[in-house]
Parts: C-alpha cells; sequence; structure tokens
C-alpha cells in the first residue's frame, strides 16, 4: 500500500503500492507496471493525466490547513459543473477537515484526502487517540 513520491525504483524492487507523479517528478520509470497516481491542479491536468493514471489528487480544493498561503482556485459551483472530469478517479485534497467535507458531498469525487484535518501544522504533536478521534470526525464521507 506504500506509493512513492520520490525513489521509483525502490517501487519495483520492493513490490510496492506504486509511484506518485508531480511537477518535480513527471514520469514513471519505463516500463513500470504498477499503480501510477498524480497531482493535479487544474482541470486541465486532470483531463490530461487522468487517462494514463490509476487515480489523481486534485487540489486545493480548499485553503490549505497544513501549508500556510496555499488557497484554492476553484468554486464549489465550478467543481460541480466539470461533469465528466470530476468522477471516482478524483481524490480531493486540500482544506478537506469536518466543517468543509461536507461541501463536497454532491461532487462525483471519488474520495478525499485529509493531511492538515489530522495532523495540523506539526505532527508531532498529535498522539495516536487524538488521531483517532480526529479521523472519526471526517467519517462523513459517503
Amino acid at each position: 500500500r506504500i506509493v512513492l513520491h520520490d525513489w521509483f525504483t525502490l517501487a519495483e524492487e520492493r513490490a510496492l503500492g506504486g509511484v506518485h507523479l508531480n511537477r518535480r517528478n513527471p514520469e514513471a520509470p519505463p516500463l513500470y507496471k504498477g499503480s501510477i497516481s498524480r497531482s493535479c491542479h487544474s482541470l486541465e491536468e486532470i483531463i490530461e493525466y487522468k487517462p494514463v493514471c490509476d487515480y489523481v489528487f486534485f487540489s486545493p480544493i480548499f485553503q490549505s490547513i497544513s501549508k500556510e498561503g496555499y488557497g484554492s482556485g476553484f468554486s464549489l459551483d465550478g467543481l460541480r459543473n466539470a461533469k465528466g472530469i470530476i468522477d471516482d478517479k478524483v481524490i480531493a485534497l486540500g482544506g478537506i477537515c469536518p466543517r468543509t467535507i461536507t461541501k463536497l458531498k454532491d461532487i462525483p469525487f471519488g474520495g478525499v484526502a485529509v493531511l492538515g484535518a489530522l495532523w495540523g501544522n506539526d505532527p508531532s504533536l498529535l498522539v495516536a487517540d487524538q488521531l483517532i478521534k480526529q479521523f472519526k470526525r471526517l467519517q462523513v464521507w459517503p
């Protein structure tokens, strides 16, 4: 289940879950046969990369919790109108928390990914029981 954002050769050597592409690492290794995901930051990128990926992350949907000054350029109405682009291969990311997750229920994302809602700005401060409690607050996704 481990997906690497760097050191792609390890994914094959260790039979890991896959590789994740982004602007820093835009291509999978030649002849790579495992799972491929990618970070997308525009609808145009989703259109371009979704056909060659198993799934894509689309961000930032809302103002980031963990990256200061990293805000969304998307309106909820614009996302709702992206029919045929946003589907079960597109995972919403960025600013997803108990307050914002319910705003996405009528947009056909395949799921949501959270970082800051669980970890905040300093993952070392969070203890396991707090992490589990916060995770349960997020379990409202359909």
